[in-house]
C-alpha cells in the first residue's frame, strides 16, 4: 500500500477513453480522407458528430479534477507567465466535481484575458494621450482563489530567486 492518499475519480473520467478516442479518430481520417465531392450528407453528420466527440472522449481521460485543470490551464498559465500576469493554478478537493473544475479553469482564464483587456485598453489611451474612459474592473475573486494567488505567487518568487 502505498503512503500516496487517492483522490476520488472524476466523474467524466472513463478507463476505456483511448479505445474509443482511436476508433472516432480512425473513423473520422476514413471520411477524411475521401474526396469531399464524394461526401454524402450522411457522412458529413458522422463527420461533424465526430468533431464534436473527440474533445468529449479525450477529457474523459483525466481522472481527477485536478489532473484536468492541470492540463487545461497549462497554455493559458504559460501565455499569462510570458505576459507577466500573475495567474494561479486552482487546487481543488478530491471530491470536487466536473461542474467545479469546469468553474475554477473559467475563473482563472477570466481573470487573465480581463487583465489583457485592461492593460491593452491603458495602452491605447496612452497612445493617444486619454484617460481610459471604458476599463473593465477585475472579476470579483473569492478568499479561496486569492489565497490560491498569494501560494502561487510565493512559490514563484521563490523558484525565480533559486535560478
Amino acid at each position: 500500500m502505498s503512503g500516496r492518499p487517492s483522490s476520488k475519480v472524476l466523474e467524466t473520467y472513463d478507463p476505456d477513453w483511448e479505445a474509443k478516442w482511436d476508433r472516432a479518430h480512425a473513423m473520422m481520417r476514413e471520411l477524411e480522407v475521401k474526396d469531399w465531392s464524394s461526401l454524402t450528407a450522411e457522412d458529413h453528420d458522422r463527420l461533424d458528430k465526430l468533431r464534436r466527440l473527440l474533445p468529449v472522449v479525450f477529457d474523459a481521460s483525466h481522472r481527477t479534477a485536478n489532473d484536468y485543470i492541470r492540463f487545461h490551464l497549462s497554455l493559458t498559465l504559460k501565455e499569462a507567465d510570458q505576459l507577466g500576469i500573475w495567474a494561479w493554478l486552482p487546487v481543488l478537493p478530491d471530491d470536487a466535481d466536473i461542474d467545479r473544475t469546469r468553474a475554477a479553469i473559467a475563473e482563472v482564464a477570466r481573470y487573465i484575458e480581463t487583465v489583457k483587456h485592461r492593460r491593452k485598453t491603458f495602452e491605447i489611451c496612452r497612445r493617444v494621450g486619454m484617460k481610459p474612459q471604458d476599463v473593465r474592473p477585475l472579476p470579483e475573486l473569492t478568499w479561496r482563489t486569492r489565497w490560491a494567488m498569494l501560494r502561487f505567487r510565493l512559490g514563484r518568487s521563490a523558484r525565480l530567486r533559486g535560478k
